[in-house]
C-alpha cells in the first residue's frame, strides 16, 4: 500500500524491493539495488529484527530511513542511534485504520523522529493516509501504536465479555444489547464495528492475523512494566489473553477470534441465527440486477468470455472469470487484454466491450432468451417494500445501455424507484460509488440495505457502511463465500428477506 501510494504521486524514479510489482514502480532484484542512490528508503516488515537487519544493511550518509513497521519501541529508538552514527536519519511511522483504511489511504500516521527529518518525510507519508501525528523522538510512533493496539483489543474483550455475560445471566441478544450500547456513553469502534460485523456474523475475517496483534499488546504490556506501577492494571491482562488466544487458534488467525476463545472459555456463543428481516432502519433497499433480481442463468459470464476469446484470443476459461462475476465489465476486459502485447490492447479491449454489448443485447432480447425475474412473486414484494415507505433501487456491472433494455424488457421500470450502472461512476465495485449516486438521487443519507449474488455485491455494500447487507443464493456465490465477504444473512433470494 505504501509503494503504492507513493507511485500514485507520480514520484520518479521509485523502486521497490519485494515479491510484487507496482505500476509506476521499478522492481529491483536486491535490497542494495532498492536503496542505491535513494534519498529516502521505507521498511514495512514483520518486526523489529527485520528492520533492523534492514537499516543496518542499507545504511549511509545522507539517508533517511523510514521504518513503517508496528516495531518494539525501545528497538527503535536504539536502532536511530545505531543508524546516527553512520550518518543515516530514521523516522518510525505506524499506522492504525485497518486493510480497509490503507486500501483507502484514510489511515492514523503515529511518527517518531527529529523534527527536520519527519518534516523531510511528510509529504510522502500523507500520501497514504489521513492523519498525521508527530508524537516525539525515534520510537515514539510505535510507542503510541502498541498502546492503540492494545487498547483497540481491551476495548473488544471487554464488550465481547460484556455481551457473554448478558447473554448467559439475562437471555439478552447480543444484536438487541449493542443497539442499545451503540446509543449510549459505551459504544466504540468496536461495538459499533467490530462486533456486529465480524464476530455476530461468524465472519471473522477482518484482515489482522491474531499472532501480529498478540505482538503489539505485548509491547503495550512491556511499556506500562517499564514505566508503571501497575499491579491489577488492565493492558497486561489484555497480552495475556491474547496470547493464550494464539496457542488455541494459531498465530494465522484473525485478531477478532479473540472473541472466539473467550466464547471457548465461557461455553457460550455471541452467534444466533440471524433474523431474515429487512433491518428496522432501511430506507432504501439496493439490489444488484443479475443473479439477484434477474436471472439469466450466466448469459453475462458466457457471452463475455466468448467475446473475448473470439474478438482477441485471450484463451480465457471458465475458471478464470468466476472470481470476476459481479465486476465492472470493462474493468473485466482490462485485466483479460494485459495477456496480450502492450502495443495491441487498446484496440482489443475497445473491440471486445463494443462486441459484448451487441452480443448481449442480442441474446437478452432474443425471443428465447432465458432472462426473466429471479421470482415470480418480485414484483408483489417490491411493491410491499415500497409500502413500507422503503425505497428500492438496482445496480449492475452492465453499461448503461444493456441495464436500460434490461429493465424496459422485463417492466422493472415500474417497480423500482431508480438505477444506476457501472458506467455511471469512476469506480464500480467493490468501492460504493454505485451506492452513494442511488443515495444523492433519493435523497437518503443513512439507512440503505445492500442486497446481491456476489462478494463484490457485499464488499461493495461494506464500503458504504450499509446498516445491512443480504447475500443471495440465487446467483454466483455460495453462502461461505458471502458470509466472508461480508453479508450478515444469506437467503435463498430476495424475495424471502421478511418484512416487519
Amino acid at each position: 500500500r505504501v509503494a503504492a501510494a507513493l507511485a500514485a504521486r507520480g514520484l520518479e524514479p521509485l523502486r521497490v524491493f519485494r515479491r510484487k510489482s507496482i505500476d509506476g514502480a521499478v522492481t529491483t532484484p536486491t535490497l542494495s539495488a532498492c536503496a542505491d542512490g535513494a534519498d529516502v528508503m521505507f521498511m514495512c516488515l514483520p518486526t523489529s529484527t527485520e528492520s533492523e537487519e534492514t537499516a543496518m544493511a542499507i545504511a549511509r550518509p545522507g539517508l533517511i530511513v523510514v521504518d513503517a513497521t508496528s516495531g518494539d519501541p525501545t528497538r527503535s529508538a536504539a536502532l536511530a542511534a545505531a543508524l546516527e552514527s553512520k550518518g543515516t536519519a530514521y523516522v518510525d511511522v505506524a499506522v492504525s485504520g485497518g486493510p480497509g483504511g490503507a486500501a483507502a489511504g484514510t489511515v492514523s500516521a503515529m511518527v517518531g523522529g527529529r523534527a527536520d527529518d519527519v518534516a523531510r518525510v511528510r509529504p510522502l507519508v500523507q500520501s497514504f493516509c489521513g492523519s498525521f501525528a508527530h508524537l516525539g523522538a525515534a520510537g515514539a510512533g510505535h510507542a503510541v501504536k502498541a498502546v492503540n493496539n492494545t487498547l483497540n483489543t481491551l476495548h473488544l474483550c471487554a464488550a465481547a465479555e460484556g455481551l457473554l455475560a448478558l447473554k448467559k445471566g439475562f437471555g439478552v441478544d447480543p444484536r438487541e444489547a449493542l443497539r442499545a450500547i451503540n446509543a449510549g456513553s459505551g459504544r466504540s469502534l468496536q461495538t459499533e464495528e467490530r462486533l456486529p460485523k465480524e464476530v455476530l456474523t461468524g465472519r471473522f475475517g477482518y484482515g489482522f492475523r491474531l499472532g501480529l496483534m498478540k505482538k503489539d499488546t505485548g509491547i503495550g504490556a512491556a511499556l506500562l512494566d517499564a514505566n508503571l506501577a501497575h499491579d491489577g492494571a488492565l493492558l497486561p491482562r489484555v497480552s495475556e489473553t491474547v496470547a493464550k488466544a494464539v496457542d488455541a487458534l494459531g498465530f494465522d488467525a484473525d485478531y477478532s477470534e479473540v472473541v472466539r476463545f473467550l466464547e471457548n472459555e465461557n461455553g457460550a456463543t455471541l452467534r444466533s441465527p440471524p433474523r431474515a428481516e429487512l433491518h428496522p432502519d432501511a430506507k432504501l433497499l439496493v439490489c444488484d440486477m443479475a443473479g439477484t433480481t434477474v436471472q439469466e442463468d450466466g448469459l453475462v459470464v458466457a457471452v463475455l468470455r466468448e467475446t473475448m476469446n473470439e474478438a482477441a484470443d485471450l484463451g480465457v476459461t471458465e475458471e478464470d472469470i468466476l472470481p470476476w462475476r459481479g465486476a465492472d465489465k470493462t474493468e473485466v476486459t482490462r485485466h483479460f487484454v494485459e495477456r496480450i502485447p502492450e502495443h495491441l490492447r487498446a484496440n482489443a479491449q475497445q473491440k471486445i466491450n463494443a462486441a459484448f454489448v451487441e452480443r448481449l443485447e442480442a441474446a437478452y432480447l432474443a425471443a428465447d432468451s432465458p432472462v426473466r425475474l429471479i421470482s415470480a412473486d418480485l414484483p408483489a414484494y417490491f411493491e410491499r417494500v415500497r409500502s413500507k415507505g422503503v425505497k428500492v433501487a438496482l445496480n449492475t456491472g452492465y453499461p448503461t445501455r444493456l441495464q436500460d433494455a434490461l429493465i424496459k424488457k422485463l417492466g422493472l421500470d415500474e417497480m423500482v424507484d431508480a438505477w444506476t450502472c457501472a458506467t455511471d461512476v469512476s469506480r464500480a465495485r467493490p468501492s460504493p460509488f454505485m451506492v452513494f449516486v442511488l443515495m444523492n438521487q433519493l435523497g437518503i443519507e443513512t439507512g440503505v440495505v445492500k442486497a446481491g449474488d456476489t462478494m463484490r455485491d457485499m464488499q461493495e455494500g461494506r464500503a458504504a457502511r450499509c446498516v445491512q447487507n443480504v447475500g443471495v443464493l440465487s446467483g454466483a456465490d455460495d453462502e461461505a463465500t458471502l458470509l466472508k465477504a461480508g453479508a450478515d444473512l444469506v437467503l435463498p433470494d430476495i424475495t424471502h428477506l421478511a418484512l416487519a
